[in-house]
């Protein structure tokens, strides 16, 4: 059976939320998903340094679940490219990126080539069960970026 919900918020822009087909039993149950800013704080580009910051997306299913389990994709954003993220300030860019994990070694996609995604499940669940994940992002050194606010919209799906 195959499952969608959508939750949409801003990166210095926003994420989505929809669900996927899995082999756990899943009585009377569904899956929803929020997702919060990405909040990086204010970039210096003569700084000549990269920011990181942090979002996140909340998972809770509900409300019997044995072998319950989900995965997380984020959408390429404005881009159209998971690898090469950039937010946009009319026709100026500014590159960025989001990841799994707290080292952002491994870019938060939808799974396709060099991309991960998160995976979650427990054994089993009576009542509403909810998992916060971490969005780590990342903005490199960008000495010649022009002053302004940037922003992106990335769509956060869940799949049970």
């Amino acid at each position: 059976m195959r499952h969608l919900a959508f939750a949409t918020m801003a990166l210095i822009g926003a994420w989505w939320g929809a669900p996927r087909e899995s082999e756990a039993a899943c009585f009377l149950c569904s899956c929803s998903i929020v997702a919060s800013n990405v909040a990086f704080g204010d970039f210096q580009p003569l700084d000549n340094a990269r920011l990181d910051g942090a979002g996140a997306v909340t998972v809770t299913c509900g409300p019997i679940g044995l072998l319950a389990s989900y995965d997380v994709f984020l959408s390429p954003g404005g881009s159209g490219a998971s690898t090469a993220r950039r937010m946009s300030n009319g026709a100026y860019t500014l590159d960025y990126n989001l990841f799994t994990t707290a080292g952002r070694n491994t870019i938060w996609g939808d799974g396709a080539g060099v991309t991960g995604f998160v995976s979650d499940a427990w054994l089993i669940s009576l009542g509403a069960t909810s998992r916060t994940h971490t969005i780590h992002g990342r903005i490199p050194a960008q000495p010649l970026a022009r002053p302004g606010a940037y922003t992106d919209t990335i769509i956060a799906r869940v799949e049970w």
